[in-house]
């Protein structure tokens, strides 16, 4: 008898719910890539049904550590890693003119069940090349609070994805909150744009853009984000730097 498909059973043996950063972070070093972060579990889901996740034994749920807020802090938005997608599309930060782009990936993402359980740090940690927010998070210079066994460190969003499924956590490490610069006082603006197969499909490419100008109208910033391009999104610089020349 040949076997066609061999699917290694997802059976976790431990589901552990911390109550303070020092918890979770004491439960993700002692386990390390034995444990896995449950966030909005969309992603979670479709790795564990295609047996992707064979090694994972302790599922360690973030709800009760209050990463579920949105605010303005000074010059940036903060959004919690645990914020739900749709929670998000129903603030005023994604009507803020420099941030469009996430009200255009928010208002086209479907379908809504999914939208109203993935978080957006799981779109972000899910290290997959071609989910939509990491194109939007790089091109609006957004940058990543972890916190983990030494502290807390800040991560650009351009230099926080490695490779496919990998990202920069480390060991004990989980991601706490996304800073995104509102840049009031400019004239700045952003769009996002994405090509699927279908409306409910995930993308096959993704771009997003953040351009400001001066007081003449002239260009003064332009910075690119893609998804879907190679084994993580990426920062467009060939792209800006063929924009400005036409400038």
């Amino acid at each position: 008898m040949r076997t066609l498909l061999s699917v290694t059973r997802f059976r976790p043996k431990e589901y552990l719910v911390p109550t303070s950063t020092q918890e979770a972070v004491k439960v993700l070093e002692e386990h390390g890539s034995k444990a896995r972060i449950l966030e909005g579990g969309t992603t979670f889901y479709e790795l564990s049904m295609r047996g992707m996740m064979p090694e994972v034994e302790v599922i360690v749920d973030l709800n009760e550590l209050k990463l579920d807020s949105v605010k303005v802090e000074g010059e940036s938005v903060v959004v919690g890693s645990m914020v739900k997608l749709t929670d998000l599309l129903h603030t005023s930060v994604s009507k803020e003119p420099a941030l469009q782009a996430i009200q255009d990936f928010l208002v086209k993402f479907t379908p809504i069940q999914i939208r109203n359980m993935a978080t957006i740090g799981g779109e972000i940690c899910a290290g997959v090349p071609f989910l939509d927010f990491p194109a939007i998070a790089i091109a609006l210079g957004a940058s990543f609070r972890v916190a983990g066994p030494k502290g807390n460190r800040t991560v650009a969003a351009e230099n926080f994805f490695l490779d496919y499924f990998l990202v920069d956590l480390r060991r004990g490490e989980y991601l706490q909150e996304i800073s995104i610069p509102t840049r009031r006082g400019t004239t700045t603006a952003s769009a996002f744009v994405s090509l699927k197969r279908t409306s409910s499909d995930l993308s096959l490419v993704n771009a997003a853009v953040s351009l400001t100008l001066d007081r003449s109208g002239t260009c003064k910033e332009i910075s690119v984000g893609l998804g879907g391009m190679g084994p993580i999104p990426l920062r467009g610089a060939a792209i800006e730097a063929a924009l400005w020349q036409d400038d």
